[in-house]
């Protein structure tokens, strides 16, 4: 049955160059995807390709396992080191070989301290151990107000279709 259904599909001209567009664009947005990735190494230099996507897994392989509110206070610390001894922007040999492996840590943090407004990272820096220790709680505390917010909008669209 399949084989006969396969047959009706590929028997069209217009069917095959179809599929060979979509293949052709699935090729195309794959290539896209394997050349976007943004990684810096101890140099400063930005490799491209799938080397860059291999390099950069590595890196952040060095934070691996269960996230802490000991190891996310062990990331906070080397950052703020940082921050105070650049002021102005880290430069790239620095971020390549110590911000790009926990970025991905810190860019949570902000997020949980954040919910609602802009992406703001000065909040790393006034947050407290005891905060620290308590991240998990925060991040309940802002999923369930989002759990809240989105089943009081929900229900209001039912109230509006319902009327």
């Amino acid at each position: 049955m399949l084989k006969y259904e396969m047959k009706k599909i590929f028997t069209k001209r217009i069917n095959r160059i179809l599929l060979a567009a979509a293949l052709l664009i699935g090729i195309i947005l794959s290539c896209f995807a394997v050349g976007s990735v943004f990684y810096t190494d101890e140099n400063g230099d930005s490799p491209k390709g799938i080397t860059a996507w291999r390099l950069l897994a590595e890196d952040k392989n060095q934070w691996e396992g269960e996230l802490t509110p000991e190891k996310i206070s062990e990331v906070l610390k080397i950052d703020r080191a940082l921050a105070a001894q650049y002021p102005d922007e880290v430069p790239d040999e620095v971020y390549g070989s110590v911000v790009q492996s926990y970025w991905d840590i810190k860019d949570f943090v902000i997020n949980v301290l954040t919910p609602d407004s802009m992406w703001d990272e000065s909040v790393i820096y006034q947050l407290t151990d005891e905060q620290t220790g308590e991240i998990y709680e925060i991040y309940r505390e802002n999923m369930s107000k989002m759990a809240e917010e989105l089943a009081a909008n929900w229900q209001q669209g039912d109230m509006i279709r319902l009327k």
